[in-house]
């Protein structure tokens, strides 16, 4: 079995990366929108949270859009 179909076998590759990546990221930029929201409304602790959450999303989405990235430079996607 090639290195690309093992693995394939533990994690998503290629394609299936940029597409999950796109979740975190629109979760990020939702939370970020709610959170200029709340600020505007004096609600600064919730916004705060809501820019740590978005701030955790988006490295998610960055991580994820690397992955994919390194994968293609190394040729394990098709």
């Amino acid at each position: 079995m090639s290195t690309t179909n093992q693995l394939a076998l533990f994690e998503p590759t290629g394609p299936e990366v940029l597409h999950l990546a796109r979740k975190p990221e629109r979760d990020a930029r939702r939370a970020r929108d709610l959170a200029d929201s709340l600020d505007c409304n004096g609600w600064q602790a919730s916004a705060g949270q809501l820019r740590r959450t978005a701030d955790w999303s988006q490295t998610m989405a960055d991580e994820m859009y690397m992955l994919a990235e390194f994968e293609a430079l190394a040729g394990l996607t098709k």
